[in-house]
């Protein structure tokens, strides 16, 4: 069965067409991101909108509250700078300037300024390669570059590459900008006009952010101000078998983001959830990696409700049993990004019941999520809002590796609930559904229908010959727990028989011979054990087929540090065409 068939549609039942709850929800006002920090400066100027460190080398010194009066003078001020240098833009032109700075918020400043000029930002993820940032560049007709100090090497690089006429701003840096210390003055600037409305304006370009390019060049996705606004929308989500909202967990909170600040799930953090969610964000030092030595520090001296973390960082804080003790102060621990380790996410819920997954996409922001029924024993699994149009279609797995049951792949289909609640269709107008490419499992008891695990991609589905479809990442997973083993690709498109690449913890450097001895003697006897959990002789792994990386070419990874299967492959390509010939040979 090709993965276009809908071989079957298993999706939550929705609410009643004339719930009144939902309908009013299709009426709800909404405002626009510069009109409400305006708000609250002149309603509520000492209102809270971030916090950061007080001193960036010390952080038991405390952090530094900065309030929206502070927040509405720096974006001022930063506007009246942009005019200076760029002009005003010509009325609906919109045109795009990037932004490449130092982590800290003058990426949320820049973007609100931007919005009241009549500009676009780019925010380029600051881990990329200068050539993917080259494409982006080009991909979103870019020829103005915003650097920080601190980035100029870069911005000349990246102006130097695309050997297309371009002008480089260096910004102000944050002290001009914000008074970051407590006894710091604030100058306050005049207020730069901005008078649109929310009908006139929520469909007018913002923001560009892109995809992690796991399988070639990042996508750039324009953001409007409705998209930005989804999550406004989805905390009145109704509560629906009892359970509210998600997001509405968030609500006048003091969350620590983990998430770089020029991700969109950084926005989130530190200016969409502050703006339509009472959020006050802290942030990190932002010239420091966010170990989880640095985190540590930041649950004790931040005064924190909650935090948003990359799974990876979770695991480290919860292995140390002096810095896990630090979540028993939180009331909310989201994670995002990728799947967390059992482990760490039991010991969370069973302690604090505390933990949730949020899920998202770059295309579709944050999705229609609840609480789950039972967030000790499903802290895992995503309650998805019943809204018409999130429909789970079957995949078919030949053969799976532990796998109890088929896999489904979330697709959405238009209609007005998916136009309102998702960003999908206003990322992408011209579609009528959109393929997630989100695989899914969905939760073995009855009574908890709207619960689904995730578990990886249709990327990480191996389509063999004769159309017999391997779940990778099951086995994979399985394999990646050996001690010696950091990580396992599967392949085998149109083979068949799949082929396993291994990346080990420590790699034999030029030793072919130690290579192999360690592959046959100390890995494949674990891996023969995992291949007899599989029904199907196609998809079972073979000795003459796997190989150790070397450790000259190491697996390709994302910026959050996720494996890259497709250029990994693509690394690999002729090692594996080897393979395959001296099989057939």
């Amino acid at each position: 069965m090709s993965l276009s068939t809908f071989d079957s549609i298993n999706s939550p039942s929705p609410p009643a067409a004339n719930s009144p709850s939902l309908l009013n929800m299709h009426d709800l006002p909404q405002q626009l991101i510069p009109n409400i920090v305006s708000q609250h400066a002149v309603q509520n100027p000492e209102k809270l909108y971030a916090s950061i460190p007080a001193d960036n080398d010390d952080l038991s010194k405390g952090f530094r509250d900065i309030t929206y009066r502070e927040f509405r003078s720096a974006i001022d001020t930063a506007a009246y700078w942009l005019e200076e240098q760029l002009g005003v833009p010509a009325q609906g032109s919109f045109p795009t300037f990037a932004y490449y700075g130092a982590r800290d918020l003058r990426y949320a400043i820049f973007l609100v300024a931007a919005m009241k000029l009549g500009y676009k930002m780019l925010s380029p993820s600051m881990l990329c390669a200068v050539d993917a940032h080259v494409y982006l560049v080009k991909a979103s007709d870019c020829t103005v570059f915003l650097c920080s100090s601190s980035n100029l090497p870069l911005g000349h690089k990246i102006q130097a590459t695309t050997q297309s006429p371009s002008q480089l701003f260096v910004v102000p840096e944050l002290l001009e900008l914000l008074p970051v210390h407590h006894d710091s003055p604030l100058h306050e600037s005049p207020v730069y006009p901005y008078n649109k409305t929310w009908d006139a304006t929520c469909d007018e370009p913002c923001l560009i952010v892109h995809t992690s390019g796991s399988t070639g060049m990042p996508k750039v996705v324009v953001y409007t101000h409705r998209m930005l606004a989804a999550p406004d929308r989805l905390r009145l989500l109704p509560p629906y078998q009892n359970c509210p909202s998600m997001l509405g967990e968030m609500i006048g909170r003091r969350i620590f983001t983990t998430i770089p600040v020029f991700h969109l799930l950084g926005y989130a953090g530190f200016l969409v959830t502050p703006i339509y969610l009472d959020v006050v964000g802290i942030m990190a030092p932002p010239d420091k990696t966010i170990t989880a030595d640095l985190a540590d520090q930041i649950h004790r001296y931040a005064r924190l409700d909650g935090g948003l973390y990359h799974p990876s960082l979770l695991e480290d804080l919860v292995r140390s049993e002096q810095k896990r003790e630090q979540f028993g102060h939180l009331k909310v621990v989201f994670y995002s990004g990728s799947p967390l380790e059992n482990m760490t996410g039991e010991w969370l819920s069973s302690r604090f019941g505390c933990v949730r997954n949020i899920i998202g996409s770059t295309e579709g922001f944050s999705w229609p999520a609840l609480r789950v029924i039972d967030p000790v024993v499903d802290w895992n699994y995503t309650h998805f809002f019943p809204i018409k149009g999130l429909n789970f279609v079957s995949v078919g797995i030949d053969g799976a590796y532990g796998v109890d049951g088929d896999l489904f792949e979330l697709i959405v289909e238009r209609t007005p609930d998916t136009e309102k609640f998702t960003n999908f269709f206003h990322a992408r107008p011209d579609e009528r559904e959109w393929r997630t490419k989100d695989l899914w499992k969905p939760h073995p008891n009855p009574a908890m229908s709207g619960h689904w695990l995730y578990q990886g991609r249709t990327d990480d589905l191996v389509v063999l010959s004769g159309e017999i479809k391997m779940y990778a990442s099951g086995v994979e997973d399985k394999i990646s727990s050996h001690p010696l083993i950091r990580s396992a690709l599967v392949g085998g498109k149109q083979r068949k028989w799949p082929f396993l690449l291994l990346e080990l913890v420590d790699q034999p450097i030029g030793d072919l011979a130690e290579q192999q001895r360690i592959l046959e003697q100390d890995i494949w006897p674990w891996v023969d054990e995992i291949n007899k959990e599989s029904t199907h002789d196609s998809v079972r792994l073979r000795l003459s087929l796997a190989l150790i990386a070397d450790a000259a070419r190491p697996f390709v990874r994302l910026a959050k540090g996720s494996l890259a299967r497709n250029p990994t492959l693509e690394l690999y390509k002729e090692d594996v065409d080897r393979l395959y010939a001296e099989v057939d040979a």
